[in-house]
């Protein structure tokens, strides 16, 4: 177990153990670049512990890989030739929305609702992915 890139897990995933599990960063916006940790779980533990790894890198579980595969895969049907970006899209979108993308209607992300600092956040030139997951960051925050 080390550290990856959310990059590297989109492109292969389908060389991970579906008994792991990705874990991330709170609190800031992911990217193809953003660290993170595949991480084999016990699913039938009682407690639902975090593993060491990921609580010295203050990473949170995000996904399990099974569904990681799914939207890789749904994300590869669509697209001939897919990015890293579309992939971090896709799981971003599926990450958000506990829903598939469907690409042929990705305007949706391209103009995303406006939300308090969103003016901000986008003089800050972020990228499509980069801008929804900071938005959700951003909702997380006003819901506390």
């Amino acid at each position: 177990m080390s550290l990856t890139t959310l990059g590297e897990v989109l492109l292969n995933p389908v060389e991970l153990s579906l008994d792991a599990d990705l874990f991330l960063p709170y609190g800031e916006a992911w990217n193809s670049t953003t660290r993170c940790a595949v991480i084999p779980v016990d699913r039938y533990a009682v407690e639902d512990e975090v593993p060491n790894l990921a609580v010295q890198n203050s990473l949170e579980r995000a996904l399990q890989i099974a569904q990681v595969q799914d939207v890789v895969v749904n994300a590869r049907q669509q697209c001939n030739q897919i990015t890293v970006e579309n992939l971090v899209t896709a799981f971003l979108f599926y990450y958000d929305r506990d829903a598939f993308i469907n690409f042929d209607t990705i305007d949706e992300l391209k103009n995303p609702p406006e939300l308090p600092l969103g003016r901000f956040l986008k003089s800050k030139s972020l990228g499509g992915n980069e801008f929804i997951s900071a938005m959700r960051v951003i909702k997380d925050a006003q819901s506390k």
